[in-house]
C-alpha cells in the first residue's frame, strides 16, 4: 500500500495522510500530466516550443563582425 507522511506536528508525531488524501493527490498529479501532454501541438510540429522558434530566428540573424 502507498504510504506518505506529512511534516511533523508540534507534539513530535508525524501526521499520516489518509488513503483518500493520497488518492486525491495522485488524481491531481495525473490530471495535470494529462493536460500538459495531451494535444501538444504548439507550432504545427515544426519546433518543440515557441521559445525555441524565437531562438532559431534570432540565431539566424546573428553574424560575425567584419572588424574587431
Amino acid at each position: 500500500m502507498l504510504s506518505a507522511t506529512a511534516p511533523t506536528q508540534d507534539n513530535g508525531r508525524q501526521a499520516q495522510l489518509t488513503p483518500m488524501q493520497v488518492f486525491l493527490l495522485l488524481a491531481v498529479l495525473v490530471a495535470a500530466l494529462a493536460l500538459r501532454l495531451y494535444n501538444n501541438n504548439w507550432d504545427d510540429y515544426q519546433h518543440a516550443h515557441p521559445d525555441e522558434r524565437w531562438i532559431v530566428m534570432v540565431a539566424g540573424d546573428m553574424h560575425m563582425p567584419h572588424h574587431l
